[in-house]
């Protein structure tokens, strides 16, 4: 599965159908609130509607290949039968007051109604119709929040995902072309697509909902000293970007190859004998970058930690957690001092992924500023071979957004380590987001002689 930017994103071109979720709700659900990163991402959503009339879009979409004409009838019957497996796709939420309250329909009700958007003689036309369809079939507030699509065309037929980010994260995705692609086969052959038992997102919100009465004192005050140690604020992209503070801009994707998955067996493989993990050695080369480029010797960020409890199970949702790290640069040192100290660092840090990071920003002294944070993810993406499978022709996309900080996701795939930044559309971003994953391949490969 690849990473592209919006404007990347060949379609192709024929006839577009969509689907959207059509069934009942049940009455709302009591108990089952929003997780916390789900609640944010509501409060944003009602705060933009009252103020501006309208809310952030905050979509991703995926695409990927079918070979063969379609067969509307069975690929309908598969969507609807992923919908069913997965919670979160069947949950709604609606605003009383101050609180968020989910509807959730049975699996039983699910039913997709369907849309003949007729022809896309390009793909540039292509894609505008999935990007309206995106922004207007993923409401976080009101409505499901996936709406599919396929277009069917000389050379095969693509299907399309679009979700909003209140549900789905970047590893659900991933479990979405694997299991569609094999619920329509299943449908197609009249067989059973024996896939495993899913975790359930609901279920997990009502767990980690279960903890609020737990106080995060201890997780607080790491993270407030973390804060006053970077300035008095949450820290950003840990080079210059180009970008004055207060300013926005439109910002862009770009995906950066680090390496082949044998020189990731190899990278890893070195990092376990010289003390950490690869997580850990993926930060101290990007610490020793940041140095060489005129950067601080003080390396901070925040890495999300996946929340899944069952980390087999197939699970569609938003299971997300960030946590701060923090660690020096000695002059002089080298990677492998380095990457015992990003270890350290890393293990010490582990134990606050039970805090949610929405709860510790709300209870943030104010004088914490909290704009442009950064985030460094490594996501392992290597279960199962289906989205990366070069004839699906797998990617995922996201919508338009402006700010004026930079991210990166490092994601470990069967076909090697990719680095995916977004940053600010100007130059200095580019070239700072270029050496920044050039120094972090640089200093792994030439641990391991590559």
């Amino acid at each position: 599965m690849r990473m592209v930017r919006l404007s990347e994103l060949d379609a192709g071109h024929g006839t577009l159908t969509a689907w959207r979720l059509s069934g009942t709700a049940s009455a709302p659900l009591s108990p089952a609130p929003p997780a916390h990163n789900q609640e944010l991402r509501l409060q944003q959503a009602a705060y933009e509607r009252v103020e501006q009339g309208n809310w952030s879009r905050r979509w991703h979409l995926t695409a990927f290949h079918l070979d063969g004409p379609l067969a509307p009838g069975p690929l309908e019957d598969a969507l609807a039968d992923f919908v069913r497996r997965h919670s979160t796709l069947r949950s709604r939420f609606s605003a009383e007051g101050d609180t968020f309250v989910r509807h959730v329909m049975p699996p039983a009700a699910v039913s997709l109604s369907r849309l003949d958007l007729g022809v896309c003689p390009d793909s540039e036309a292509a894609r505008a119709a999935l990007v309206h369809l995106a922004d207007e079939g993923t409401d976080p507030l009101g409505r499901y929040p996936c709406v599919f699509a396929a277009l069917s065309g000389p050379h095969g037929t693509t299907v399309f995902m679009a979700a909003d980010h209140l549900h789905v994260d970047m590893h659900s995705h991933v479990v979405a072309v694997e299991e569609i692609h094999r619920l329509y086969d299943a449908r197609l052959r009249g067989t059973d697509a024996g896939l495993p038992v899913p975790g359930d997102h609901v279920e997990f919100a009502l767990a980690e909902r279960a903890r609020d009465a737990d106080d995060v004192d201890a997780a607080l005050a790491h993270w407030v000293a973390f804060a006053r140690a970077a300035g008095d604020r949450l820290p950003t992209f840990p080079l210059d970007l180009g970008v004055a503070p207060g300013e926005d801009v439109p910002l862009t994707q770009e995906l950066l190859p680090l390496f082949d998955e044998e020189t990731a067996d190899a990278v890893e493989s070195w990092c376990w004998a010289n003390g950490g993990m690869f997580l850990p050695g993926l930060l101290a080369a990007a610490a020793l970058t940041v140095v060489e480029l005129g950067g601080s010797r003080a390396f901070r960020t925040i890495i999300p930690m996946q929340t899944r409890p069952d980390p087999k199970a197939p699970a569609v949702g938003w299971y997300v957690n960030g946590v701060p790290i923090a660690f020096d640069v000695p002059e002089g040192a080298g990677l492998d001092l380095v990457v015992r100290r990003a270890q350290a660092a890393f293990l010490e840090v582990r134990r606050l992924r039970d805090a949610p990071i929405e709860r510790i920003q709300r209870l943030m002294p104010s004088d914490i500023r909290q704009d442009r944070a950064s985030w460094f993810s490594y996501l392992d993406l290597r279960g199962g071979r289906g989205p990366w499978d070069p004839r699906r022709q797998a990617r995922v996309t996201s919508s338009a957004r402006n700010g004026g900080g930079g991210d990166v996701w490092i994601n470990r795939t069967p076909d090697g380590t990719v680095l995916q930044a977004r940053y600010p559309d100007v130059p200095a971003a580019r070239a700072a987001m270029r050496a920044y994953r050039a120094g972090i391949a640089r200093h792994l490969t030439a641990a391991v002689g590559r």
